[in-house]
């Protein structure tokens, strides 16, 4: 298979140094502005990519087709196309793509949050690009890793049972046995609604920016969930936060829109029970997965726990509780407080039903929409 990744931040270097390593040729493109970020490995045609020994990933050299900022030679005869930028860019990706983009092409976001298929898809249709392509979005990344230097990447954690939808969802049985040729783990879900709201990164970043707002105002050395050297943000007491929001956000199984649920506890443990965690709260969890063990607290507010896992995956499952008259205090509490400690107004970018133009839709008509793309 040929592979085109965009964006060669963490996410990028991790999911193209994976993929060549596998045997898949791989093209990777950065954003000319960001040229300097792919200087190195432009010149180099390789990642040297490191990996958790837990995470079972093969390492060492993975050499690319190509690496650099021309658009149209990353997209070439390109199988997929797998966007690894930040949820708030994927629709410049898709208005960079738009001209190069052909029928059967299948675009998959690394991002993990939610409605971004959507997005996506309607800006292609926006620009003129009418080809038959779907548009896949994950409940996560599938990675954490670290970029160090300017070609090589450590995979701290994989994730094993990661969820995929895709927009249309009559597409989805077809995007999911294409994206198994490089993720033979990841299990395909009934539709975005119950794929977007059931990713746990989310009360757990949003939640320790908020919890411990004096931290992140000092920039202090905190460790997020493991004991060590430093303070840790994660305690009992934003744990039983975390339990009460993913107890409203329980309410909306059994709605018109969402079918089935499983708490953020299940989706966790999936996740990471292969690499030795375990236990049945979030917070416990979290605690024994040792690939988590050097993650910190952001040092400053203007980070993507606030403007990505509010923005793209908080705040729209607010908007799903609000349509079905369900109680949501403790997760609109977590979304009014990031704005007053960040300065931030985090609803002016959200991506919601609404912002898209279908949040008038009926129930009924929202389906199908979501069904057949149209």
């Amino acid at each position: 298979m040929r592979a085109a990744v965009i964006g060669a931040g963490n996410i990028g270097l991790a999911t193209a140094g994976h993929l060549a390593l596998l045997g898949h040729g791989v093209r990777l493109f950065e954003f000319p502005e960001f040229r300097e970020c792919i200087r190195e490995i432009g010149e180099k045609k390789f990642i040297e990519v490191e990996s958790s020994e837990a995470n079972h990933l093969p390492g060492g050299r993975a050499d690319l087709e190509y690496a650099g900022t021309d658009i149209s030679a990353a997209l070439e005869g390109s199988d997929i196309v797998i966007s690894a930028v930040p949820s708030y860019g994927e629709k410049k990706v898709a208005e960079v793509c738009s001209p190069w983009l052909k029928s059967g092409q299948k675009v998959f976001l690394a991002s993990g949050y939610m409605y971004g298929s959507i997005e996506f898809l309607q800006t292609l249709r926006r620009l003129g690009n009418k080809s038959d392509i779907a548009v896949a979005e994950m409940n996560n990344s599938i990675y954490a890793g670290r970029k160090y230097d300017g070609n090589r990447i450590s995979i701290g954690c994989y994730k094993h049972g990661l969820g995929l939808a895709s927009f249309p969802g009559k597409k989805g049985s077809e995007m999911i046995g294409c994206i198994r040729e490089v993720y033979p783990e990841m299990d395909l879900w009934k539709n975005i609604f119950e794929l977007g709201i059931s990713n746990p990164s989310v009360p757990i970043h949003a939640g320790v920016m908020i919890f411990n707002p004096s931290y992140v105002e000092e920039a202090a050395e905190v460790m997020l969930y493991h004991n060590g050297k430093y303070l840790r943000a994660f305690g009992e007491a934003a744990g039983r936060a975390y339990e009460d929001m993913d107890r409203e956000r329980m309410k909306l199984q059994g709605t018109p829109l969402v079918e089935s649920l499983e708490p953020w506890s299940h989706i966790f443990l999936r996740w990471y029970e292969y690499q030795g965690a375990k236990g049945k709260k979030i917070l416990d969890i979290m605690r024994s997965n040792s690939g988590l063990s050097q993650a910190l607290l952001p040092k400053t507010f203007n980070h993507r726990y606030l403007t990505e896992d509010v923005c793209a995956g908080l705040i729209p499952l607010i908007e799903l509780l609000e349509r079905f008259n369900l109680p949501g205090n403790v997760c609109r509490a977590i979304l009014h407080l990031g704005s007053s400690l960040s300065g931030i107004d985090l609803n002016a970018s959200a991506r919601t039903l609404k912002s898209l133009g279908i949040g008038s839709l009926s129930n009924e008509n929202l389906k199908e929409y979501i069904y057949e793309g149209i």
